[in-house]
């Protein structure tokens, strides 16, 4: 099955199975909003996103520490033990970001 995305916002799109034309999954993340008391800067505290299937049920998720998704986290993959981001990346160390 090849499946393309809906929008260009890979965070908040739908799967699009490209043979049927059907959405198969839709990706949908919010973020958590934090106040800096020093600069009064608004930042990213936290996100989640969530990937549910046709019937709505979530099949996965994934919450995201800080303003750089690399930075860490929590994947949880059906009923399976949580997986933590930096061990998948070696701290993030070899993620290079553009």
């Amino acid at each position: 099955m090849l499946l393309k995305f809906a929008q260009s916002d890979m965070l908040n799109s739908s799967l699009i199975d490209v043979s049927s034309g059907k959405t198969k999954y839709v990706i949908s993340t919010r973020a958590s909003y934090a106040k800096s008391t020093a600069t009064a800067a608004v930042i990213v505290a936290s996100r989640t996103t969530v990937i549910t299937d046709q019937r709505g049920d979530v099949i996965a998720r994934i919450e995201w520490s800080g303003r750089e998704k690399r930075s860490g986290g929590l994947i949880y993959i059906a009923d399976c033990d949580p997986i933590d981001v930096s061990e998948l990346f070696n701290g993030g160390g070899s993620v290079r970001v553009l």
